[in-house]
């Protein structure tokens, strides 16, 4: 009999080149991962360096502050929020590929931890083949590891699903151990979710796992179990805010067919569901030395028809890997047509029999996997009528489920909704206050219309456009919202009115102006003080709130106006510290944004760096010799560093001191290429050094070539 050991972990998940058809714009890609990077708080200083699309492949080139993320798990769960926002988008395609990269140097090199997760493979491999059999659980063992998640704070919805999947597992004679308890850890309440949140290694623990797993900590220690354990495959389930339920694997290494073919088998038994091919998230894929995927239930989770419908495909997908063999066929939608527009607000659905089909159970809603319309377990009815169906354009989710061999698998269906003011969706549009009008006082009620097609609102009011920060809710399908607390400076107010279209986000931006008179007053630095002399090559700036500010920008420089030493967005914080700082006793530039009233300003600042300065000493031309006849029309100019130069400047000319021939900042180069006249004339070159605040120069003579 072969072995068939599964482990499955649930999880939080963190809660937007040449364009081929079928996936996105490369537009698309950046508004919807900006939008993403833009909504978490740890990824603030995380730039979008650029988007390539090619195929299903999608590449996104991060900057560096993705590594000052956190731990190697964080991450990865940063990067599937990113893969979730793009599976969000509206696509014919059910699967893409995603690659991730750091100033254009792939994820797991910039982070360094490729060779420790292929050693990590190797070792635990060695480890899974040696494992005694006294340590392993037997053949046809399921091993269950929930754990809390966004969702599921008390973890008692990881719980309820692990249980679930165990029960529905153990009536196909598996047996069911974990790699958690579930009876001990699945507590209610206050006492139940402290033990829930207790990490997996206490359990592990018992279990008698070796030290070299349980030190690697609890992100690691579930894949390491599995290899120890000698699981044949791992799934981890996550709850994250999906609408879309996900399906990752990662497309690298010995297993990665296998982990693929585990993937399509279980998008094929639980409908609706997309697959991400992910080159740079799942620590734990990486680590695991089986096939491995990511299964992120989203919302549904908490749904009983769901967990009964996973625990169900995940049986059908092992019983299809391990022996070839396909369950009956599932029953199908007759009537109405899938994908027509509904008559009215009631409809009639009819569908097959499907073959060895027993009971029927029919869901409604108004998101996939949704039962907020309808949800009736029919018995063996082939039909159903169903009222109160929406009157808005908006589209509507069918799942029909048939229960064939002691398990329930489903079909999915999309219809649009009845709607006598037409059927093109149309996003909702903020109605009070009147855009562009001024409020009246700190506290505003915002009004706006249904759309056409819109399932549920989400409104944002901020200090810039797109932000958030004044006020930020889920309105669920309400038309009407109440902020408090709002700026009575006279500023400007963004408004940002999100509607829910057919599984895709689109929204309205609308700006207003503060009650009170706005007179803004720029921040300004407090410490060190102006024209001070730094302690050493770190020091932290901080400064005061100005008036009206909403946002601050600090350039650190070696003159005035320059961000060669620090440049970063910082928000709404009033203080950086900045480290690499020069000691020469130069002179630093500071300059510090304040954005107030929908536009930029600033103050500036200098300071003199600690330690000696040296002896200033200007740069020199090296090449060609002073006085030399050029060689052509074509000539590099190189020249000496100096001494505590901070930037060069070039000039060409017809006489000593212009640059009717060639002028330009040469910023911190030491050549440039110049083309010169050939008419065997004088040619006069000044290079120029900044030093301490001023240019100095040196002059030098040359004669062109003849002609």
């Amino acid at each position: 009999m072969r072995r068939t050991i599964l482990i499955l972990a649930a999880c939080a998940l963190l809660s937007p080149a040449e364009e081929m058809p079928g996936i996105w714009t490369t537009t698309q890609v950046r508004d919807a991962v900006s939008a993403a990077i833009g909504a978490v708080p740890s990824l603030a200083a995380v730039t979008v360096n650029g988007v390539t699309v090619q195929g299903d492949r999608v590449t996104i080139d991060l900057s560096r502050q993705i590594l000052a993320v956190g731990r190697p798990a964080e991450i990865d769960m940063a990067i599937r929020r990113l893969a979730a926002t793009l599976a969000m988008l509206p696509t014919d395609a059910a699967r893409f590929r995603l690659s991730i990269l750091v100033d254009g140097t792939p994820l797991r090199d910039a982070r360094g931890d490729t060779a420790a997760a292929l050693s990590a493979r190797k070792t635990n491999a060695t480890r899974a083949a040696a494992a005694k059999v006294d340590n392993a659980p037997p053949a046809n063992t399921v091993v269950l590891n929930p754990d809390s998640g966004d969702l599921d704070t008390a973890g008692t919805r990881s719980a309820e699903l692990a249980m679930t999947i165990r029960d529905s597992l153990a009536s196909r004679n598996l047996e069911v151990l974990g790699a958690r308890n579930l009876d001990k850890y699945a507590g209610t309440g206050e006492s139940g979710s402290a033990k829930w949140q207790e990490s997996a290694l206490a359990y592990l623990k018992e279990l008698g796992l070796p030290a070299d797993i349980l030190d690697r900590g609890d992100a690691a220690s579930r894949p390491l179990f599995a290899n120890w354990a000698g699981a044949s495959a791992m799934i981890t389930l996550r709850a994250s805010n999906t609408n879309v339920p996900l399906i990752y694997y990662a497309p690298e290494g010995t297993q990665a067919a296998a982990a693929e073919e585990l993937a399509l088998s279980l998008q094929t038994n639980l409908p609706g569901t997309k697959v991400i091919a992910c080159d740079d998230c799942g620590l734990e894929m990486r680590l695991a030395s089986m096939p491995s995927v990511i299964l992120d239930l989203g919302e549904a989770m908490a749904e009983p028809t769901i967990q009964l419908a996973t625990a169900g495909a995940m049986g059908e997908s092992l019983l299809a890997l391990s022996t070839g063999t396909r369950s009956a066929s599932k029953a199908e939608m007759i009537s109405p047509t899938p994908g027509s527009q509904l008559a009215g607000a009631s409809a009639t659905f009819q569908w097959n029999a499907g073959q060895d089909a027993t009971s029927y159970y029919l869901m409604v809603g108004t998101w996939l996997g949704g039962n907020t319309l309808y949800s009736q377990s029919l018995g063996n009815l082939t039909s159903a009528s169903v009222t109160g169906l929406p009157t808005n354009g908006a589209t509507v989710y069918v799942r029909l489920w048939s229960y064939i061999n002691e398990q329930w698998v489903s079909n999915d269906y999309q219809y649009q909704a009845y709607s006598a003011g037409g059927s093109t969706p149309t996003k909702a549009a903020l109605t009070a206050p009147a855009a562009g009008s001024k409020l009246s006082g700190a506290s505003t009620t915002f009004q706006w219309t249904t759309g056409v097609g819109v399932t549920r609102y989400y409104l944002f009011v901020g200090q810039w456009l797109g932000g958030n920060t004044l006020f930020s809710q889920d309105m669920a399908d309400t038309v009407q919202a109440t902020a408090s607390n709002l700026p009575t400076d006279g500023s400007t107010i963004y408004v940002r009115l999100w509607s829910y279209i057919d599984g895709v986000w689109q929204s309205n931006d609308y700006t207003l102006t503060a009650s009170g008179t706005f007179s803004p007053v720029k921040a300004q630095i407090t410490s060190p003080a102006q024209g001070a002399t730094l302690a050493g090559s770190t020091v932290t700036f901080q400064w005061n709130a100005g008036t009206g500010v909403t946002h601050y920008y600090l350039h650190v420089g070696q003159w005035q106006g320059g961000n060669t030493l620090f440049s970063q967005d910082m928000n709404t914080s009033q203080s950086a510290q900045v480290s690499g700082l020069p000691t020469d006793g130069s002179t630093v530039y500071v300059r510090l944004w304040s954005y107030a009233g929908g536009s930029w300003q600033y103050n500036d600042y200098t300071y003199k760096a600690s330690g000696t300065a040296p002896s200033p000493v200007k740069a020199a031309i090296t090449s060609p010799a002073a006085g030399s006849t050029l060689s052509g029309s074509s000539v590099t100019f190189a020249w000496s560093a100096g001494t505590a130069v901070q930037r060069y400047w070039l000039f060409v000319g017809t006489s000593a001191g212009r640059n009717d021939i060639y002028g330009a900042d040469q910023y911190l180069n030491l050549s440039a290429a110049v083309t010169v006249p050939v008419n065997g004339k004088p040619v006069y070159v000044r290079i120029l050094s900044y030093i301490n605040g001023a240019w100095q120069f040196n002059d030098y003579q040359y004669t062109a070539s003849g002609f």
